[in-house]
C-alpha cells in the first residue's frame, strides 16, 4: 500500500500538477483575450449599430400612408378567406425622436384555421407589426370564430 501511495503522489506531482499548472494559465490568457475583445470590439459596434437604426428607420413607412397600411391589412385578411368589417385605430405621440406606434384593432370571424393563416400572414408580412392582443371566443356560426385583435405598426412623420 505504500508504494501504491508513493507512485499515485508521483503521477500526482509528475504529471497532474504541471498540467494543472497550464490549464490555469491558458484559462487566464483565454480570459484576458475575452476583455480585450469586448473593449476592441465595442467602438466598432456602436457605429454599426447607428447604422442599422439608420437602415431602421429608412425601412418605416410614412405617416401618410396609414391608409395603405389599412388596405394591406385587408389584402391579407381576404388572402386568408376573411374579411375585415369594422377597424378602428389610435395614433399616439412619438416619445423619442420621429417613430410613432399607430394601433388598430378589429373583430374578425370565420373557421379557426383561416384565422390561424390570418395570424401567421400578418406576423410574417414586410412590415414591423406587433401583435398586442387577441381574444377569440365563439361566433354565430357553428364552427366560426371572432378574433378580436389589437396590433400596432410603428411609423415615422
Amino acid at each position: 500500500l505504500i508504494v501504491i501511495a508513493l507512485v499515485n503522489i508521483g503521477f500526482y506531482y509528475g504529471l497532474i500538477l504541471p498540467q494543472k499548472a497550464k490549464a490555469d494559465n491558458l484559462f487566464k490568457e483565454i480570459e484576458a483575450r475575452r476583455t480585450e475583445a469586448a473593449v476592441s470590439k465595442a467602438p466598432a459596434s456602436f457605429s454599426g449599430l447607428k447604422g442599422d437604426i439608420a437602415k431602421f428607420k429608412n425601412m418605416l413607412p410614412k405617416r401618410a400612408e396609414m391608409t395603405k397600411i389599412i388596405r394591406e391589412l385587408d389584402i391579407l385578411a381576404k388572402g386568408a378567406s376573411l374579411s375585415i368589417h369594422d377597424i378602428s385605430y389610435e395614433s399616439k405621440k412619438a416619445e423619442q425622436g420621429d417613430i410613432f406606434p399607430l394601433s388598430f384593432s378589429f373583430p374578425i370571424e370565420g373557421k379557426y384555421s383561416d384565422i390561424k393563416n390570418f395570424i401567421y400572414k400578418l406576423e410574417s408580412s414586410g412590415r414591423l407589426i406587433t401583435i398586442d392582443d387577441l381574444s377569440l371566443e365563439k361566433a354565430s356560426g357553428k364552427e366560426d370564430i371572432r378574433l378580436k385583435i389589437r396590433a400596432t405598426v410603428y411609423l415615422k412623420s
